[in-house]
């Protein structure tokens, strides 16, 4: 993310975060294989002065700061609306205790979600130029939640175009290589797929001229 500044990038600390723990987000009620990848993850920072200056990491995206998100239950604030923000109002209800939303911010933020047992990301709602693209076929998960999944998780499961790990976060890298993703500040991401629409203002042919002459 060469957008980015180097210091929105945090690492976790040896040991992991400390706001990150059981015991802090229970009422989000999550694994403890759960609780340990979020403790050992790297995460865009959330400014503690302007938390509203978080930077997207993928088009109209905020990713979750979760060592941020701890330190605010640690002071009380709710953990199930967490999972309601993080994994859709419509279905954090069916969402089982080893899946965690990667996600987190208002009502239009993408939704991502990790099953840390399966290993797949599902993106409901991901664009349909991305999840028809041939060749990403190789990367994504092509299963029949209904043969397999409970009941109450598998409208969701299945409406959700299904990634591996390491193919969905490819997707997003090339999307960004294609210019398909298209920074427009060190804060902004947008894509090609709103904009290019008939009527737009060429805001997206403009900033793919300017990429391109620049590198």
């Amino acid at each position: 993310m060469m957008y980015l500044p180097k210091d929105d990038i945090i690492e976790p600390p040896e040991g992991g975060w400390p706001t990150i723990s059981s015991e802090i987000f229970q009422d989000m009620n999550k694994t403890p294989e759960v609780i340990s990848l979020l403790r050992h993850l790297p995460y865009i920072r959330v400014p503690s002065k302007t938390p509203l200056d978080q930077a997207q990491g993928a088009p109209w995206c905020y990713f979750a700061d979760w060592q941020n998100v701890g330190a605010l239950l640690e002071r009380n604030m709710d953990g199930k609306s967490l999972k309601l923000v993080s994994e859709g109002p419509d279905i954090c209800d069916n969402v089982p205790a080893h899946v965690i939303g990667l996600t987190d911010g208002g009502r239009d933020n993408p939704i991502f979600l990790l099953d840390t047992e399966l290993g797949i990301i599902y993106w409901p709602d991901c664009p349909s130029e991305i999840s028809n693209n041939p060749s990403y076929g190789n990367m994504q998960i092509f299963d029949d939640p209904y043969e397999w999944a409970p009941e109450n998780e598998a409208d969701w499961r299945d409406n959700a175009t299904r990634w591996t790990m390491n193919g969905f976060f490819e997707v997003l890298k090339d999307q960004f290589q294609k210019l398909n993703s298209i920074p427009t500040s060190p804060l902004s991401v947008i894509d090609v797929y709103a904009y290019l629409r008939p009527g737009s203002d060429g805001l997206v042919k403009r900033l793919q001229v300017i990429y391109h002459e620049h590198g």
